[in-house]
C-alpha cells in the first residue's frame, strides 16, 4: 500500500477581533494636527455677553475672548516584533505572512479602539445616568448581583440631556456593549426595523436607531465600578464583581480622534527582511492613537452605566 499524501487546506481560522468602526467618521479628526504625540487643539473662550434695553452709560468696555490651550498627548501602540521564519513561507499551504499582517492591523485597531472609547466616557456627575428598568441576572461571569435593564425612558434622558446642552438633533450616536443590545432588543422602539430604518443603517456598521441615536454595537465598552459617582475603568483592567457595562452616547461635534496619519489608519508597519539570526523577516507594528472629549465640561458626551440591584 502506497503512503497517502497529507492536504492542507489553505485557509486558517484566523485570529477575531472587535468591530472597531464606532469612531471611524464620528468624531473630529485631528490626525494632521498631530505631531509626535502631541495633538495640537484650540478650545474657544467665553461667548459674548448679551443686554436687553441696557441703560446707556456712554460706551461699553471692550471684553476680550481669551482662547485656551486644549492640547492632548496620544498613546504609543505598539505590536511584536515576530518572526516569520523562510520555513513558514515554503512550506506552509496558507499565506501567514498576509496572516500575521492581518493581527498587526487587529490587535492595534482593537486597542486604538478600546482606548478611544475609554477617553471618550465622560465622568462628571451630571454626565453619568443609571439604569432604571427592570432587575435582570447580571451579564459578565465576574459580576455579582442582579443589575437594572436598560430602560426606553433612559434612552429619552439622555436624548434629553443632550438637547438641554444645545446638541445638534442630527448625527447622535451611540456604542451599545453586545450583553446590553439584549436589553435594548426587549424595547418595541429598536426592534421596529421598518420604522428606523434597520436595513440601510447596516450598511454603515450601524445596528439601527432609537430616539435619534444611530446605534453601533461592539463586544466591548469602557467598565464602570459600582461607586456612588461611578468610576471608568481602563480597558486593560482585570474584570470584577462590582463592574457595570455601559452605553456611551455622542455627537461627532463634541469628540476628537487622531491617529497619526491617513494611510493604514495611522499604523506603521517594521520589517527587518532577511534576519541571520532569525533565518526569516522579523516584523512588528506600531502607532500613535488617542482621543479626547472636546470640551473641559463634557458637553455633548454622556455615559449609561448599568445600576446594581
Amino acid at each position: 500500500m502506497g503512503v497517502p499524501v497529507e492536504i492542507w487546506g489553505k485557509e486558517m481560522a484566523e485570529n477575531i477581533y472587535p468591530k472597531n468602526v464606532f469612531y471611524q467618521g464620528n468624531a473630529i479628526d485631528d490626525s494632521t494636527q498631530q505631531a509626535g504625540i502631541k495633538v495640537h487643539v484650540i478650545q474657544s473662550g467665553a461667548v459674548p455677553v448679551v443686554e436687553i434695553n441696557a441703560p446707556y452709560v456712554g460706551g461699553s468696555v471692550p471684553i476680550e475672548r481669551v482662547d485656551t490651550d486644549a492640547d492632548y498627548n496620544v498613546d504609543i501602540f505598539d505590536f511584536g516584533p515576530v518572526v516569520l521564519r523562510r520555513a513558514d513561507g515554503a512550506f506552509l499551504s496558507y499565506d501567514k505572512r498576509a496572516s500575521l499582517m492581518g493581527d498587526t492591523y487587529g490587535v492595534l485597531t482593537t486597542s486604538v479602539a478600546d482606548r478611544i472609547a475609554y477617553n471618550w466616557s465622560p465622568a462628571s456627575t451630571s454626565h453619568i445616568l443609571r439604569t432604571s428598568g427592570a432587575a435582570r441576572d447580571a451579564y459578565l461571569p465576574t459580576q455579582t448581583a442582579q443589575r437594572k435593564a436598560v430602560a426606553y425612558k433612559d434612552i429619552l434622558r439622555l436624548q434629553t440631556l443632550m438637547t438641554v446642552d444645545d446638541v445638534d438633533d442630527e448625527g447622535r450616536k451611540m456604542l451599545v456593549p453586545a450583553y446590553l443590545l439584549e436589553d435594548l432588543r426587549l424595547i418595541p422602539e429598536f426592534m421596529d426595523y421598518e420604522k428606523l430604518g434597520y436595513i440601510q443603517q447596516m450598511k454603515d456598521g450601524a445596528k439601527g436607531s432609537i430616539a435619534g441615536f444611530t446605534i453601533y454595537v461592539r463586544s466591548r465598552t469602557t467598565r464602570y465600578t459600582n461607586a456612588v459617582l461611578p468610576v471608568k475603568r481602563l480597558p486593560d483592567t482585570a474584570m470584577a464583581a462590582t463592574d457595570n457595562l455601559s452605553i456611551l452616547a455622542w455627537h461627532p461635534k463634541y469628540v476628537r480622534v487622531s491617529m497619526g496619519g491617513t494611510a493604514n489608519a495611522g499604523i506603521h508597519v517594521f520589517e527587518n527582511l532577511n534576519d541571520a539570526v532569525y533565518k526569516g523577516d522579523i516584523l512588528s507594528g506600531q502607532v500613535f492613537a488617542g482621543g479626547k472629549i472636546s470640551y473641559t465640561d463634557e458637553r455633548g458626551v454622556y455615559i449609561l452605566v448599568e445600576s446594581k440591584v
